[in-house]
């Protein structure tokens, strides 16, 4: 049997324990990323594709879908991460919350503090800027053709 400080320290281990699998996959998606972003910028000034316009073209809206898809993803990571850090501190405070997220629905994030403007205001994460960074220059790959 176990007592009830037993169980609340197991439920603050599972909780430290998902924030740092959260925050692992948040910087390993972030890591993979900035890669296969910066090996397609790299590649679309290869002789082989920039003799195509077409190509340039298809290359540069492919490397924008995937810089807003990366910008989107981190917003939504670092969602998680204060959801696992704000229930950890609730438990710590003496709270008993509920573990599993609720279910948010389009409303809910629409008036959720992560919309598109709020994640590059300044005193944000760096790490949501460097996706933006890409579809700037992705842009202006299109137009260096």
């Amino acid at each position: 049997m176990t007592t009830p400080e037993e169980r609340s320290f197991e439920k603050f281990k599972m909780l430290a324990n998902l924030y740092v699998h959260e925050d692992n996959l948040f910087w390993h998606r972030f890591n993979i990323l900035l890669i296969l972003n910066s090996s397609a910028f790299g590649l679309s000034f290869l002789d082989v594709i920039t003799k195509r316009c077409l190509t340039v073209l298809l290359v540069s809206f492919i490397g924008m879908f995937l810089s807003v898809s990366w910008f989107v993803m981190q917003g939504r990571g670092q969602k998680y991460l204060r959801h696992w850090i704000t229930l950890a501190r609730r438990h710590e405070e003496g709270e008993n919350p509920a573990i599993l997220p609720q279910v948010f629905t389009m409303e809910d994030e629409l008036k959720s503090s992560y919309l598109l403007w709020e994640r590059w205001w300044p005193g944000t994460n760096w790490a949501n800027l460097v996706p933006l960074f890409f579809v700037v220059g992705w842009i202006a790959r299109i137009f260096l053709k």
